[in-house]
C-alpha cells in the first residue's frame, strides 16, 4: 500500500515516516506534502492508495483537500492525523476511513491501516461519489487539468465562469481553463459567497 504523508510540520511527517518504516511492507511511504495543494498535485502524479492527512495546514486545509481528492478518477483512502479532536465529524463527513489523534502510536496506526485494507477500491469510489453530491462548504480552490497537469486555482482568483459546451471555462487574470463541472452546480455551491 503506497502512502502519502501530509502535514505542515516536518517533525510530524518524519515521525509518521518512521512509523511506516517500522511497520514495513506492504506499507510504503512514497511522498510527503506540506499543504493541501501539494497533496492534490502529488496524488495526481503518484496515485497513492492512502493519504495520511493533517487537518490544519496552510494554503488548503485537510478537509478541503479530502473533498478535492474525490474528483480524482481513483481517489485514495484518507486517514486524518491531527492534534484536534473537534474536527472528527467533518472528517467523517469527508468519508475518512479513520481519525487519529497525535501523538500517533504504532499500534493505533496499524489498526487504522487494517480498516483501509477492508475497504475495497470500488467501495471507496462509491463513498467518494456520494461525498461529491453532499459537499456543504464552498471550496476555496477549484481543480482543473491542463495539458495533463493538475492546476489548482484559488476561487478568489477566478474572474468569470461560463458554459463551454459540456464544460465550464473558468477565467483568471492569467489563464482560462476548462473544468468538468456544471455551471448550475458551481452557482449553487458559491451563491452565498
Amino acid at each position: 500500500m503506497n502512502v502519502l504523508i501530509a502535514d505542515d510540520e516536518a517533525p510530524a511527517r518524519e515521525r509518521l515516516r518512521r512509523l511506516f518504516d517500522a511497520i514495513g511492507p506492504p506499507c510504503t511511504a512514497i511522498g510527503e506534502a506540506e499543504n493541501g495543494v501539494e497533496v492534490l498535485h502529488l496524488c495526481a502524479d503518484a496515485k497513492p492508495d492512502l493519504v495520511l492527512l493533517d487537518i490544519r495546514m496552510p494554503v488548503m486545509d485537510g478537509i478541503e483537500a479530502a473533498q478535492a481528492l474525490t474528483r480524482l478518477e481513483q481517489p485514495p483512502a484518507v486517514i486524518f492525523v491531527t492534534a484536534y479532536d473537534e474536527h472528527a465529524l467533518q472528517a467523517f463527513d469527508a468519508n475518512a476511513i479513520d481519525y487519529l489523534l497525535k501523538p500517533i502510536r504504532q499500534a493505533r496506526l496499524e489498526q487504522a491501516l487494517e480498516k483501509v485494507s477492508l475497504f475495497s477500491q470500488a467501495r471507496r469510489q462509491q463513498l467518494q461519489r456520494s461525498l461529491r453530491s453532499s459537499e456543504q462548504q464552498p471550496r476555496t480552490h477549484i481543480c482543473a487539468t491542463a495539458s495533463g497537469q493538475l492546476q489548482v486555482i484559488p476561487v478568489a482568483q477566478i474572474r468569470v465562469c461560463r458554459a463551454d459546451q459540456k464544460y465550464v471555462a473558468i477565467r483568471t487574470d492569467q489563464q482560462e481553463l476548462l473544468i468538468d463541472e456544471s455551471l448550475k452546480a458551481l452557482e449553487r455551491e458559491f451563491q452565498s459567497s
